[in-house]
């Protein structure tokens, strides 16, 4: 019955796409129209006060999408689906856009915050963070932290979720000292998973030789290469977490270096496994270093995230609310 169903989808969606868009060869359009047509949103907000938008029936998007377009890659289909969730593929090693192909569902949830002038902890709405960003005169920068899970495969009582988190630099602090990104959980690491993280800078000329050229730092890790650079894959009482020293900017193609760039583009992104026989909740947090050379310290117990400065330095928390995993 089931085969019968997706034969009539199929038909109806190759039906409903415009000679326009199969002329054009413009799949992206395809693929949005079959998206919306097979994937439904479900929104929920939980105790923590996350807003959890939980994205269904991807499964569907996949056979569709494959059976409309053969020739394209598992990898191109799997780099849509999180671009459609609102995330960024761009830089997503080859196994998570595979492990992108096993999930019925992803649910994810945002949040926005900012450090005040007076070194206060804000959390903003997405409403706000649409305000122009010139409003926010903190040197500390405005930082958005996404955390998204999905379950993988159900074996007896035990649920194995895929976790992951974005954080995003929407206007850049002034400094570019040791950070941290920690993903935390109170349900237990699972070991068979490849942990994987990366993060991604872009900067932007900005000399008086008018240079079109971007320049790029790509840095990422695994539970199999641990360190690139300074960046460190770590753990604290088996939960997988991050440091690192954000890049600052500069030009690769002109002559003045550091001097003649500006930040146009940085994300930090933690993956890894977790198994739980009921629910658990899974948080983000991120450390970044304002005054001192020292690494910052974490510590995990119990799914509680202390991240402390080193001697003589001074840290920013950015903490997100609690996402519930079920």
């Amino acid at each position: 019955m089931k085969k019968i169903l997706s034969f009539f989808l199929v038909i109806s969606i190759l039906l409903s796409l415009s000679s326009t868009s199969y002329a054009s060869n413009s799949y992206a359009i395809d693929l949005n129209e079959i998206a919306n047509k097979t994937i439904y949103l479900t929104q929920e907000v939980q105790d923590s006060g996350a807003r959890v938008t939980t994205y269904n029936n991807i499964s569907s998007f996949f056979e569709m999408a494959h059976s409309l377009y053969p020739n394209l890659s598992d990898e191109q289909f799997a780099s849509f689906v999180i671009e459609y969730i609102g995330q960024d593929s761009s830089a997503l090693s080859e196994e998570d856009l595979h492990n992108v192909l096993q999930y019925e569902s992803i649910s994810t949830s945002s949040s926005f915050f900012k450090i005040t002038q007076d070194g206060e902890f804000q959390e903003l709405s997405e409403e706000e963070m649409l305000m122009p960003l010139d409003i926010f005169t903190s040197t500390d920068g405005y930082m958005q932290l996404d955390t998204s899970y999905s379950l993988k495969k159900t074996v007896g009582s035990n649920k194995y979720f895929s976790v992951w988190t974005y954080a995003t630099w929407i206007k850049w602090p002034a400094v570019a000292l040791n950070d941290v990104l920690v993903l935390s959980t109170t349900g237990t690491f699972d070991s068979s998973v490849n942990e994987i993280a990366y993060v991604s800078q872009i900067f932007k000329c900005n000399g008086l030789s008018n240079c079109p050229q971007n320049t790029t730092r790509y840095r990422n890790v695994s539970k199999n290469k641990p360190v690139m650079d300074d960046l460190t894959l770590k753990y604290s009482n088996f939960t997988p977490y991050i440091s690192f020293t954000p890049i600052s900017p500069r030009c690769d193609y002109c002559t003045g270096g550091m001097g003649q760039a500006k930040d146009v583009y940085f994300k930090a992104y933690l993956s890894y496994g977790i198994i739980t026989s009921n629910t658990c909740n899974i948080q983000a947090h991120y450390g970044h270093t304002t005054v001192g050379i020292t690494n910052i310290q974490v510590s995990i117990k119990d799914g509680a995230v202390n991240i402390t400065p080193g001697l003589a330095a001074i840290v920013q928390t950015y903490t997100a609310r609690a996402v519930t995993v079920k």
